[in-house]
């Protein structure tokens, strides 16, 4: 996502990230690769069913009215949790085709759990 600066109703300027939809994804090239691996590994896997897998997630992650949905959901279920921020959605700023939230510093959830696998060996 890009990173920009827009005014809000609580400050004046905040940095947000946005997140742009790309075309659709290709479900037919998805279902090629997966039949080319398959075919390479002489594997019994269905990978006609990892395919519809794949670009089902894929799909599921770019529906960004959904996903506003979900994280103002998610922001309300631990609005008074103090070890848990989630970002401010401006649904204003939003459509079915970008997302845009407040900006989070810290570090990624990612990070901090290789972090936490490398402290532990």
């Amino acid at each position: 996502g890009a990173s920009c600066l827009m005014p809000t109703p609580q400050k004046s300027i905040e940095d947000v990230r946005r997140f742009a939809r790309r075309p659709q994804v290709d479900a037919v090239a998805v279902r090629q690769v997966c039949a080319a691996l398959g075919a390479a590994f002489a594997s019994q896997t269905d990978f006609g069913a990892v395919a519809d897998e794949i670009v089902g997630r894929i799909v599921d992650e770019l529906d960004y009215a959904r996903e506003a949905r979900d994280a103002a959901a998610f922001a309300g279920l631990y609005a008074d949790g103090e070890d848990v921020a989630a970002p401010d959605v401006f649904p204003d700023y939003c459509s079915d085709r970008v997302l845009t939230l407040g900006w989070l510093p810290g570090e990624k959830l990612d990070e901090w759990g290789r972090a936490g696998q490398a402290r532990a060996q």
